[in-house]
């Protein structure tokens, strides 16, 4: 596809968005007779838009775990609070606030703690411990400065570099914070899930 058709294309699929976006329920049928030049393109855009990017937009719309110091109804805990109910360190519970600790290393008893304690079902909380912190600098993730969309020209969809994280069992190692007796029923918990 030439430059100018690609632009057209653009232009069309951008309209289309901005049709669904405002609540109109454009049909398919009318923008390929509109544009038959670009029928196979818009079916495909159109098929792509309402199985991915409407799927995404509705999971945001759910909402999505932002931090670890706030449960559902809006109540703001404090590190030390979390460490308490936890069983952990205060600089435990802010490598996981980071997402500084390899997620598949996190037990999944903690898991569940985390979730009774935000009110949150426990996969929203994996989905944030897996995902990528966007306090972190530069230097741990490589990101683009918006976000992107399908429509937008010249869209390339860079994948971040991640550097590698301690596990979690390394982490209750070598904590400074961590009482004996801490370390001691979280090695039985890690023991019991890895076997």
């Amino acid at each position: 596809m030439h430059r100018e058709q690609e632009l057209s294309l653009l232009h069309i699929t951008a309209q289309y968005v901005a049709e669904v976006q405002a609540g109109q329920q454009p049909r398919l049928s009318d923008y390929l007779a509109r544009y038959p030049r670009y029928a196979n393109a818009i079916a495909d855009f159109v098929a792509y838009y309402h199985a991915v990017e409407e799927a995404m937009a509705s999971m945001e719309a759910i909402g999505t775990i932002t931090t670890l110091f706030t449960t559902a109804s809006g109540q703001r805990l404090l590190p030390s609070q979390l460490a308490a109910e936890l069983d952990l360190s205060i600089d435990i519970i802010l490598l996981l606030e980071q997402r500084a600790i390899a997620p598949a290393t996190i037990p999944h008893v903690l898991c569940e703690q985390i979730a009774t304690l935000l009110q949150q079902p426990s996969a929203m909380v994996q989905e944030y411990l897996y995902s990528l912190d966007q306090r972190q600098p530069r230097s741990a993730v490589q990101k683009t400065k918006q976000p992107l969309k399908v429509a937008e020209e010249g869209a390339d969809y860079p994948v971040p570099h991640i550097m590698d994280k301690p596990s979690f069992r390394a982490i209750v190692e070598t904590s400074l914070q961590l009482s004996a007796e801490q370390r001691s029923r979280w090695y039985t918990m890690l023991d019991a899930e890895e076997t």
